[in-house]
């Protein structure tokens, strides 16, 4: 009922505090838990009184924080909330938080915490903190069910009796009888022993000699016997009787069955500590287990390994099958993972598609691998779902915990879990964790804050690199390269950035930087006073802006912005960034398209070359890879080709990468349109590009004759 409640509210939309004080990562935020299909709405506040007057006056399903903010620490926002809003749950969202700092926020009360980094563990952080939010409503529920009927119990008749000092039973009621299937005639004058279980006769024993002392029994849980043999949990109380001059002459106890809630209660220590949808362990379960674990190893030397597991693609399969197909598929997963596993390991799924394993014994690495291609095996057949077969491939990540090299629970979670992330990347399906990969994830995390730092200082800057027309030897265009020139480390290539801003979504500021910048330095050369022709300027687009659904927007927006028409910008995509998109982006290039704008396919060849997506695209210009122009006295039939093609499918053609006269020349008597590289001019700053642009309107005379003018 939980879970499907907790959908329910996902799915509607979720009210959520966010302090923060930087309004884009509130964006990045949201558009992250938007593109996980989780409905919310956020409200951000950046200061304590508007934090305490938002929990004062608002109803909120989930408190998002930033742990560092001016003048208000997360620890101290995590205080109030818990003081305020103790039910609502709290996520720390940051983009540094150190090991001893996490720890400290969850003891203090944390639900989760989030790098912002990696975004990409929002989603599943948010879900599983709505639904531990709803166990514990649905626990409390429970608890105030259980009171009610306590007191219900409480005005009901209990059993009764009375006995004597050595413990005869003297008098019986109807709710003893009840509840113990004795009548009246069966059992007074009888010992009080026959209810009680003969591992509890000394604590009988003992009670009755505090009456007989006159000491105060406090109401206490224990286990009586029915007439059946059934063992039935009761509270007992039992008080003294004393005659008219204050002797103790016997005691009465008053005993009420409490089997039921005994029951509900190891139900929901049960529930606390297992999955709702697999029955298997889940995380809190697993830490104290390999926390354990590691205690043992101190004693025995033994080594134990974590594998932290996680379904590749599962996304996919939920979002095309629906999730109650995902859950089934989860279930069965872990089953079989389980029947993998020797008695003494544990095996607990973690959240969302994440599952984790506890190895203990290890002596050598054997022992790991052995178990890892157990399961990878298990899970090579399909799973068989309404009648679909379903493949299932994981990425696994293994730390390993030794006597000589401790480390806590949290801290081997977390190697297993960078070194899962690092088999995502390889061809191999697990990794074992090595320090050097921890000192590269902190050193990505610094890299990342640096660029969000980074684009508020507007540190990126752009050079151009001519693109020549090879028959009429002028100045047809430029291309806009990105560069960030870094404070400390000097001018930084694409390379070393580009893949971070995609995967933590700053790609779109970063990019609209870039465009907006090479649109109104290519306006600036039209100038008038500079009698310069219209140049084309071509911005590269990667697979990630391709699928902001923004983009065509976006383009529009700059271009009214900067007054640069349209036909002045070439937007250029790659190959594996049509290809590798989840979705097709032709509906997008075919808005530009009709916006004016120019689209060119770049780095062509190296990637899955296609006729049919070709003709597809709504394609003005043709890049062929530079590893073609490398090569091109050997590949000369190959580029002929593809001029040709692009020609029959009205497209220009661009060659990247010419270094030299040669390789010019060949093109052109190929009939090769346009060509770029640094036989032409390298990259270079738009103020030495308006001097390479003003050359070639000075006379003949005072510059080389042919296309050696663009120079190396």
């Amino acid at each position: 009922m939980v879970q499907g409640y907790q959908e329910a509210k996902i799915s509607r939309g979720l009210h959520i505090l966010n302090l923060e004080d930087d309004p884009l990562d509130t964006n990045l935020i949201q558009a992250n838990l938007v593109e996980s299909e989780i409905g919310c709405e956020l409200l951000r506040v950046q200061d304590r009184s508007a934090f305490v007057a938002a929990l004062e006056e608002g109803d909120f399903d989930l408190i998002l924080a930033d742990h560092s903010l001016p003048g208000f620490d997360g620890l101290s926002a995590l205080r109030v909330a818990r003081e305020l809003r103790p039910e609502v749950p709290f996520v720390f969202v940051s983009g540094t938080l150190d090991e001893e700092t996490a720890i400290e926020s969850l003891k203090s009360g944390a639900t989760d915490y989030v790098l912002k980094h990696r975004l990409e563990r929002l989603a599943p952080a948010v879900r599983r903190a709505v639904r531990e939010a709803e166990e514990r409503a649905e626990r409390e529920r429970a608890e105030k069910e259980r009171a009610r009927l306590a007191a219900i119990v409480e005005h009901s008749e209990d059993a009764i009796l009375a006995k004597t000092p050595d413990g005869t039973i003297t008098s019986w009621n109807r709710g003893a009888e009840r509840l113990f299937g004795y009548t009246e005639e069966e059992i007074v004058g009888q010992s009080v022993y026959v209810l009680i279980p003969p591992d509890r006769r000394a604590e009988e024993s003992e009670m009755l000699e505090k009456i007989k002392r006159g000491e105060i029994v406090e109401p206490y849980e224990t286990l009586r016997v029915a007439k059946d043999g059934r063992l039935i949990d009761v509270l007992l109380t039992v008080s003294p009787i004393k005659d008219s001059r204050g002797n103790i002459v016997g005691a009465s106890s008053s005993a009420r069955d409490i089997t039921e809630r005994k029951r509900a209660e190891e139900r929901l220590r049960y529930q606390a500590f297992h999955d709702l949808l697999t029955d298997l362990p889940n995380r809190q379960l697993f830490t104290d287990r390999l926390n354990q674990a590691l205690n043992r190893t101190r004693r025995h030397g033994h080594k134990v390994a974590v594998l932290f597991l996680d379904l590749d693609n599962f996304k996919v399969i939920n979002d095309s099958l629906g999730h109650e197909v995902g859950d089934r598929l989860l279930v069965a997963v872990g089953e079989r993972l389980r029947r993998c596993l020797r008695p003494e390991d544990s095996l607990a799924r973690f959240g969302g598609d994440e599952f984790t394993i506890l190895l203990e014994g290890i002596e050598t690495p054997k022992d790991i691998t052995h178990v890892i291609k157990r399961m990878v095996k298990a899970l090579e057949n399909p799973f068989i779902l309404d009648r679909r077969e379903i493949f299932v491939t994981v990425s696994i990540g293994v730390a390993v915990g030794a006597a000589d090299h401790q480390k806590t629970p949290e801290e081997l979670l977390r190697d297993a879990d960078t070194a899962m992330y690092r088999a995502k990347d390889e061809p191999t399906s697990y990794r074992m964790f090595d320090p050097l990969m921890y000192e590269q994830t902190l050193e990505r995390m610094e890299l990342e804050r640096e660029l969000r730092l980074a684009i508020e200082a507007k540190e990126f800057v752009v050079l151009y690199q001519p693109i020549v027309d090879l028959q009429a030897e002028t100045t047809w265009g430029v291309e806009a390269l990105v560069r960030w020139r870094h404070p400390a480390r000097g001018v930084l290539a694409p390379a070393k950035f580009v893949p971070i801003v995609e995967e933590t979504g700053l790609i779109g500021p970063v990019g609209e930087q870039v465009l907006e910048e090479a649109c109104r330095q290519a306006k600036e050369w039209q100038g008038e006073q500079l009698h310069i022709p219209p140049l084309v300027v071509a911005v590269n687009v990667s697979v990630k802006q391709l699928q902001r659904p923004n983009l065509v927007h976006v383009v529009k927006e700059v271009l009214r912005k900067t007054s640069l028409e349209a036909g002045c910008l070439s937007l250029d995509i790659t190959e594996t960034a049509y290809i590798g998109s989840t979705e097709d982006p032709t509906g997008t290039l075919n808005s530009l398209k009709r916006a004016g704008v120019r689209i060119a396919i770049d780095d062509f060849g190296v990637g899955h070359s296609s006729l049919s997506y070709l003709k597809r695209l709504p394609a003005d210009i043709l890049k062929i890879d530079k590893f073609f122009i490398k090569e091109l006295e050997q590949d000369t039939a190959i580029v002929r080709t593809i001029v040709d093609l692009a020609h029959i499918l009205g497209m220009k053609v661009v060659a990247e990468g010419v270094e030299n006269e040669r390789q010019a020349t060949l093109l052109k008597k190929m009939g090769c349109d346009l060509a770029q590289g640094y036989h032409f001019a390298e990259p270079m700053p738009p103020e030495d590009m308006l001097r390479f642009l003003m050359m070639e309107k000075a006379p003949t005379s005072e510059q080389p004759s042919g296309i050696q003018r663009y120079g190396d």
